[in-house]
C-alpha cells in the first residue's frame, strides 16, 4: 500500500464530498448560493468530477489496483463531511445514532487500511 497516494486520495475525496455538499445542500441554506444556484450547481459539476476521478485513481493505485477500498473510502468520507457541514450550517447536532454511524464509518476506513 502506498500511504502517500492514500493520503492524497483521502484529501481529494474529502474536498470533493465537501463541494458536493455545497452543490446539493448549500443552495438551500446559504443566501448567495440561493440567488445563484443554477450557475453554481452546474458550474461546479465538472470540477467536482475532475477531483473525484483523480482521487479514485490515486486510491486504486494506493491499494495496488483494488477498487473496493476506493468505494468504501468515498462513501465514509462523504458521511463524515456531511455530518460536519450539516452540523455547522444547519445546526443539526450529532445524535447518538449519528455518532454510532460516524464511528462505524471510521471503522470502515481502518478496516480498509489495516486489514490485509
Amino acid at each position: 500500500m502506498n500511504i502517500v497516494k492514500l493520503l492524497q486520495s483521502g484529501g481529494l475525496i474529502f474536498i470533493a464530498q465537501t463541494l458536493v455538499w455545497f452543490q446539493m445542500y448549500g443552495v438551500l441554506k446559504i443566501d448567495w448560493l440561493k440567488d445563484n444556484k443554477t450557475l453554481f450547481v452546474y458550474g461546479i459539476a465538472i470540477p467536482i468530477t475532475f477531483v473525484f476521478v483523480n482521487a479514485v485513481r490515486l486510491c486504486i493505485e494506493a491499494f495496488d489496483g483494488d477498487m473496493y477500498p476506493s468505494r468504501f473510502l468515498t462513501f465514509t468520507l462523504g458521511v463524515i463531511s456531511f455530518a460536519i457541514l450539516t452540523w455547522y450550517f444547519n445546526g443539526e447536532g450529532i445524535t447518538i445514532k449519528t455518532g454510532v454511524s460516524l464511528t462505524l464509518s471510521f471503522c470502515i476506513i481502518l478496516i480498509q487500511i489495516f486489514w490485509k
